[in-house]
């Protein structure tokens, strides 16, 4: 959630229905107050060359993006990529410097860092601590997914997809290498996971945050000032207007891919 200012809108990126809330779970959001709107995701990741071995991944068998993104527990996500490993899969992961190499169990595919939507595109299946931000790119790409959380709000954000069907939430201390290798043969081998996958990434892909967020700044002036009264001291209600390259860079970056 971000709040935009006094008495402003607070945009909300997350799940929900309507046009109250536009987001992607369904049910989670029922209802927002009058001073808040749901965006959707934002698909945004940096961008960055591809590793050397990346036109070299073998295709005859399931490929598995694993990531500890900025606050994951590295070990039990080298522990997972182990059992992967080991069960037949390819398993490419993304240390973000969080990972030393010595400690990339053999025969794993490892880089600092791989653009997420790229990553996805490639996968059968995400490994992640839960963060939103992957969690949406592999559902917006129809994939599904694997949480470790360690943090609440990643626990929230699995949770959520969980019920949606498209993926399953594992507790850190749960996650031993044999459970691990069960539930990632679950998510690729029961056709329901991949369904419920697509079906989110269909409601991305109908979202619009870009033109969303630029809505609520229109917004702000009515609704800080509704009756558009000149007060002292303060800026006139009347909305400048987003300059023509911001509006692109945000129609550019934000939009779903």
């Amino acid at each position: 959630m971000c709040l935009l200012g006094e008495a402003a809108a607070h945009v909300v990126v997350g799940e929900g229905e309507g046009d109250a809330g536009g987001g992607v779970g369904g049910g989670y959001v029922e209802s927002l107050a009058e001073h808040e709107r749901c965006i959707g995701p934002v698909l945004w990741a940096p961008d960055a060359p591809l590793p050397d071995w990346w036109n070299t991944l073998p295709a005859n068998r399931p490929t598995v993006f694993l990531s500890a993104g900025s606050s994951g527990n590295g070990s039990a996500l080298m522990r997972a990529a182990s059992a992967l490993r080991e069960a037949g899969m390819t398993v490419m992961a993304a240390t973000a410097g969080r990972i030393r190499t010595r400690d990339v169990p053999a025969g794993v595919y490892a880089t600092e860092f791989i653009p997420g939507l790229k990553a996805m595109d490639r996968a059968d299946l995400l490994v992640c601590n839960g963060g939103s931000g992957l969690v949406y790119q592999a559902l917006a790409l129809g994939k599904p997914v694997l949480g470790l959380p360690s943090n609440f709000d990643q626990h929230l954000v699995m949770s959520a997809v969980e019920r949606q069907g498209a993926g399953r939430l594992l507790r850190t201390r749960q996650a031993d290498p044999e459970t691990v290798r069960k539930q990632a043969l679950r998510l690729l081998t029961e056709p329901a996971y991949a369904t419920a996958a697509r079906r989110l990434g269909k409601r991305i892909a109908q979202t619009d945050p870009a033109s969303a967020l630029e809505r609520c700044f229109e917004e702000l002036p009515a609704r800080n000032n509704p009756a558009g009264v000149p007060q002292k001291g303060r800026v006139s209600p009347t909305p400048a207007p987003i300059p023509a390259p911001l509006h692109g860079r945000l129609a550019t970056d934000l939009a779903p891919h």
